[in-house]
């Protein structure tokens, strides 16, 4: 999925009423924030925050610091958190703390049962919009901060930025002329 394709899906599913919430958050979380499908399903609604100084912007608590999701789809999320239920007719008057609930209340829907509703929304591997997230993240901020954020490993957040061309030099390089440069005139 080239970044173009995953920024206009991206676009698309924050404006689309016509496809499903559920779907439309999920899709919006692996196109812009890179989640992974398995840690997706497991989101409950312990995980979220709301911005202590931003009304109407919710944040993810997946590592150490919170990330906070863009006002539109912070709306989204809040919409999905009021109107989930599960996917059981007979079960949907049951509260559920999933944020993807599946059949029971008591159970988050599947990794393959949310990969099929995605592929129909246009989002053919998760697994590639995860990548093209990750590398648009960790070329945007230091591999720290992308672990600390998104709750990875600090050897994982590391290679990534390679991947993305950096180096841990190179961050404190830039720190540091940041800091020496001059105040004014020599």
């Amino acid at each position: 999925m080239s970044d173009a394709d995953r920024i206009l899906t991206a676009l698309r599913l924050e404006t689309d009423e016509s496809e499903h919430i559920t779907d439309r958050v999920a899709g919006c979380l692996i196109l812009q924030y890179g989640l992974r499908i398995d840690r997706l399903v497991n989101l409950t609604t312990d995980q979220f925050l709301v911005h202590p100084e931003e009304p109407g912007v919710l944040g993810l608590q997946l590592g150490r610091d919170p990330l906070w999701l863009r006002p539109r789809l912070s709306a989204l999320l809040q919409r999905l958190i009021n109107e989930r239920r599960p996917l059981a007719a007979p079960l949907r008057t049951r509260e559920t703390p999933y944020l993807f609930p599946g059949l029971r209340p008591d159970q988050p829907m599947t990794s393959a049962t949310l990969q099929r509703r995605l592929t129909r929304l246009g989002i053919p591997s998760t697994s590639k919009a995860r990548n093209g997230a990750w590398l648009a993240m960790v070329g945007a901020v230091h591999w720290k901060m992308f672990a600390d954020l998104l709750g990875l490993a600090d050897g994982t957040a590391h290679n990534w930025h390679k991947l993305n061309g950096g180096d841990r030099a190179s961050y404190v390089a830039s720190r540091l002329k940041a800091s020496q440069a001059p105040k004014g005139p020599e």
